[in-house]
């Protein structure tokens, strides 16, 4: 074989061997190239773009600020509603039928303390409630005190109510009936309204438990026990001392309030 017939079949292995490439046959169809990013989108994108354990964060902080507004806010709305519900407060009763002399002559301040003592009872809740957090380092102490003063609070609201009936009286020419429903409802209270010295019992539970957690100075925790005699005030019929009452509560408060409105936000 000569050099050329070679050459000539090497070239030939080599067309069979290369696989065939076709070419497009339209150029124009081809992908259209790829454009790189203008510099100045990809810092905006970088700069509004934010993480989500940031979003996550800045979520749990939120929450936290609302529910430290909201637990001052029942520290100190709670005793002064309630402070001056029973401050204006005007028994219905002349033992246990209702006066009608009183309450017909007394009917709007009867209807007032009654309004304010009620819209008390939400932020009383959540007063003791915010108290029994304050002093969860002291565990079994707050817990039994949060337990007594939310059991003492309803049995105040149940005692509330029943004089409703009462103060509805008034202007009603025939009252018979009502009269005799009022005597019923004193004699057959719910066993949940005897329940009331709980509340002081509760209070003096929490100021105990801030005492031992010493959250806060111990004046502040001896004013909040103090904030526990409401009922006594109620049972005695001496109104304004449920003003000093929730005084000394109120100052008493104040450095939990401090501290849940000056925290940091990752405390």
């Amino acid at each position: 074989m000569t050099e050329s017939s070679r050459v000539r079949a090497v070239q030939g292995n080599r067309l069979i061997q290369e696989p065939t490439v076709r070419e497009n046959p339209d150029p124009g169809m081809g992908p259209p190239p790829m454009k790189t990013p203008h510099p100045k989108a990809i810092v905006m994108a970088m700069s509004t773009h934010q993480p989500p354990a940031a979003t996550a964060d800045a979520d749990r902080s939120g929450r936290r600020a609302m529910g430290s507004v909201l637990a001052a806010t029942c520290l100190l709305a709670g005793p002064a509603l309630i402070g001056l519900g029973l401050a204006l407060y005007t028994s219905p009763w002349s033992g246990t039928v209702p006066d009608l002399a009183a309450i017909d002559a007394h009917h709007g301040q009867m209807l007032l303390s009654l309004n304010l003592s009620l819209l008390a009872f939400p932020f009383l809740y959540g007063s003791v409630v915010a108290i029994a957090v304050a002093a969860r380092r002291s565990p079994w102490l707050a817990s039994s005190g949060l337990a007594c003063s939310l059991l003492g609070l309803t049995a105040m609201l149940v005692n509330g109510l029943v004089d409703l009936p009462l103060i509805m009286m008034a202007g009603i020419d025939e009252r018979a009936g009502f009269a005799e429903l009022a005597t019923a409802l004193d004699t057959r209270l719910p066993i949940v309204s005897y329940l009331f010295p709980l509340y002081l019992i509760g209070t003096v539970l929490l100021a105990g438990a801030l005492w031992r957690a010493k959250e806060g100075p111990r004046w502040s925790a001896l004013c909040i026990g103090v904030g526990g005699l409401f009922p006594l005030a109620a049972i005695t019929g001496i109104g304004p001392t449920a003003l000093i009452i929730a005084s000394i509560r109120i100052a008493g408060s104040i450095p939990i309030v401090k501290a849940l409105l000056t925290r940091p936000a990752g405390a």
